[in-house]
């Protein structure tokens, strides 16, 4: 395989679904085969690095020197570790106008590149005549570009990219690093989940996620199954967002059946004790307009971890979560905006436990039959060696 340098603004130890995507692809390279040139996260990114087989630099993206003048900066960064680290390939973890950089690398030293495209980073390209103009130069010269999903694909070729150049990687997920034994005696009693039904919700507190969905169709849902509780994990991004929802869960009189557990490790085996308290993962992702773009998830990580864990999902079919959830076969999609069909959807499989036991099933065999990381290198390597 081509020694390659990946360049991203996202990588762990950040917490996110493109920081975990780069980061099983680069972990399951070849020890020696990939470097990565990320931004600098403080002493976590320290101490995450010297644990790596793979060689992490280090820059603060965001500060004035790169964020001002990131084309000067950032290819004599480039330049150097090509030279040290004797890269053949140049990989772009997320488009961004960094990836000029390779378009650059590309036409001086003839270094190929390729680049990832998640969704989110194609959103901002949008309605914008020169940020289009420069995606089409950009993308003209790269030698592959990397959709996580048929959804993204279908927007890079509206935007005008070449659909020979598209190659699909999904995200995946090491099934068999998910526990479906995990015990969480501890979490049932520190929240008092004792012979409660639970759905759980995991992801970051951003509109985009749409737990204000779930909170809203909470008292429909309790009518028919009174001892339910509403769990959301993940942090705050938009603090105004949790204010929303706590305002809500106030205004429904949902203090005791809404419960915020925050932010926990990125690691399969303490994740697993939280899915283990659930029964049904909700994923109501909802599409966000902006004056000049929309945001809507391109994949949703979550729902395939949740599948791992036997859990059904029920999801809005949107975006690239029309992909990931097999629709009566591995969860439930739905129409974010109808929330009468989503109580209807929560109630109804909370009341058939044997369809809740025949989703849960199908979804970790499809886990380990079609999402295996090991399977996405195999892909991956063959990309890069064409």
């Amino acid at each position: 395989m081509k020694k390659s340098l990946l360049i991203t603004y996202f990588f762990p130890p950040e917490i996110g679904g493109i920081q975990n995507y780069l980061y099983h692809l680069c972990d399951g390279i070849e020890a020696g085969k990939i470097a990565v040139l990320a931004n600098q996260r403080g002493e976590d990114s320290l101490n995450f690095d010297q644990k790596q087989k793979f060689k992490i630099y280090r820059k603060n993206f965001l500060s004035p020197k790169f964020f001002k003048l990131w084309n000067i900066f950032l290819f004599l960064e480039v330049l150097r570790i090509i030279k040290k680290e004797k890269i053949e390939f140049l990989q772009f973890g997320h488009y961004h106008q960094f990836c000029l950089t390779g378009f650059i690398c590309k036409i001086l030293f003839n270094l190929p590149y390729l680049i990832y495209f998640h969704g989110v980073d194609l959103s901002i390209v949008k309605n914008n005549k020169m940020k289009i103009l420069l995606f089409k130069i950009i993308a003209k010269k790269a030698e592959f570009l990397i959709a996580n999903s048929d959804f993204v694909k279908i927007e890079l070729i509206k935007l005008g990219a070449r659909e020979k150049k598209i190659k699909i990687i999904t995200p995946a997920v090491n099934a068999e690093k998910f526990d479906l034994s995990a015990k969480n005696d501890w979490l049932i009693k520190k929240y008092n989940l004792l012979n409660k039904r639970i759905i759980l919700s995991i992801g970051r507190l951003t509109r985009i996620k749409g737990f204000d969905l779930v909170i809203k169709a909470m008292p429909r849902i309790l009518k028919e199954i009174p001892n339910l509780v509403y769990l959301i994990i993940g942090n705050a991004i938009e603090s105004n967002y949790k204010k929303e929802l706590e305002k809500l869960i106030t205004e429904f009189n949902l203090d005791k059946k809404v419960i915020f557990l925050g932010k926990i490790e990125d690691k399969e085996e303490i994740k697993s004790r939280y899915y283990n308290l659930a029964e049904l993962v909700i994923m109501p992702s909802r599409e966000i307009k902006h004056k000049n773009y929309s945001h809507i998830e391109s994949f949703g990580i979550a729902a395939l971890e949740a599948q791992a864990m036997k859990k059904p999902v029920v999801a809005s079919a949107y975006g690239g979560l029309k992909e990931s959830v097999l629709d009566g076969q591995t969860g439930v999609l739905f129409d974010p905006e109808n929330i009468d069909r989503l109580s209807f959807i929560i109630i109804k499989l909370l009341k058939d436990e044997n369809l809740i036991l025949k989703m849960g099933l199908k979804g970790r065999e499809r886990m380990e039959k079609e999402f295996s990381w090991s399977d996405r290198l195999k892909r991956f390597s063959h990309i890069i060696n064409i």
